[in-house]
């Protein structure tokens, strides 16, 4: 997808940056470098310019008796931590009970730090030095930014796919996740500037996420404090109206989230043996959400005159909220 491209090339920026900072470092010891995207809806992973994407779901494990077939190593994530838990699909499988957190302050849960040692786990192939890009939403980036980093840089004990891991995180860099996008447009992989006319204009962000939309202005690349915000529109939303509706013309109740969410990417409900086309009603839901985070910039942006040109990244392009929905 396009925000897994804007990872790739954004991690590639960083990780050059750091080769220049510590070079003395890198010649002693021998460290990895990812970029990683805890997101409200699914965790991505970007590890030598390939991406990994698995669901943001911690559930509580069990032993497994029997299976058919061996599962990837993406799909068979277990650690233990406070205790044994599932991680994406496998708790989405295995799991009576998962968690899946939209809180802001998630970095603190128990559960989380078990998403976050998972993550770890499965980037590193034993113990060893990581250092890691991240990102959060432009309104929470001062108030969460050092929690963050605390709950990432340190060394990290635990037991991941029954192998017990030591991993020490010696870097983070958080930055507001827009500007990844404005990165990704402007510079090529050795930071030298690609396109000129971003560089000189002042450019508009819109980053349509599951757990917040992202607005941000970048002026000759210049970070506009005032004109960031993120809001609640966002694809929850859609889910939420999505999971209304079926439950009123349907009948069918679910009960979290990313379950209905997987059907809105589809476009498909299963019902009494049935494949039921709810294309009209995503798209529906994709429309009203999109006018109130289209009205919502109207409101922000007082000064958008001075705007050259809008970008629209993250899930946008992803089965998430169309472009045409916004323009």
């Amino acid at each position: 997808s396009y925000s897994s491209a804007i990872l790739i090339s954004y991690t590639k920026r960083i990780s050059h940056l750091f080769t220049q900072f510590h070079t003395k470092e890198r010649m002693a010891v021998s460290y990895k470098i990812a970029g990683i995207d805890w997101g409200y809806s699914y965790t991505k992973i970007c590890i030598n310019g390939k991406t990994h994407i698995f669901p943001s779901v911690i559930g509580l494990g069990c032993n497994i008796s029997f299976q058919m077939h061996r599962r990837q190593s993406i799909d068979n994530i277990n650690v233990v931590t406070d205790q044994h838990y599932f991680i994406g699909n496998l708790a989405l499988e295995q799991s009576k009970i998962f968690f899946h957190s939209l809180r802001q302050d998630r970095f603190d849960d128990p559960a989380t730090d078990a998403l976050i040692k998972a993550t770890l786990g499965f980037i590193m192939n034993g113990d060893g030095e990581l250092r890691i890009v991240t990102g959060l939403p432009p309104k929470f980036y001062v108030s969460h930014k050092n929690k963050l980093v605390k709950a990432l840089k340190k060394p990290h004990t635990f037991i991941y796919n029954g192998e017990l891991r030591i991993i020490h995180v010696t870097h983070v860099q958080v930055v507001p996740q827009l500007v990844g996008t404005m990165l990704d447009l402007v510079y090529d992989d050795d930071l030298n500037i690609k396109d000129e006319t971003f560089a000189r204009e002042t450019i508009g962000v819109i980053d349509p996420g599951f757990g917040t939309t992202d607005l941000g202005v970048f002026a000759k690349l210049h970070y506009k404090e005032e004109m960031k915000d993120s809001i609640r529109y966002n694809m929850n939303e859609v889910v939420t109206l999505v999971r209304q509706t079926l439950y009123n013309q349907y009948g069918v109740e679910r009960d979290d989230s990313l379950s209905t969410d997987m059907i809105v990417r589809s476009g498909i409900l299963p019902y009494e043996g049935k494949n039921i086309d709810i294309n009209p009603i995503v798209d529906w839901a994709k429309k009203t959400v999109a006018h109130a985070i289209a009205n919502h910039v109207q409101n922000v942006w007082i000064n958008k005159w001075a705007i050259h040109r809008i970008v629209l990244t993250g899930e946008v392009e992803k089965h998430c909220i169309h472009s045409s929905h916004l323009l």
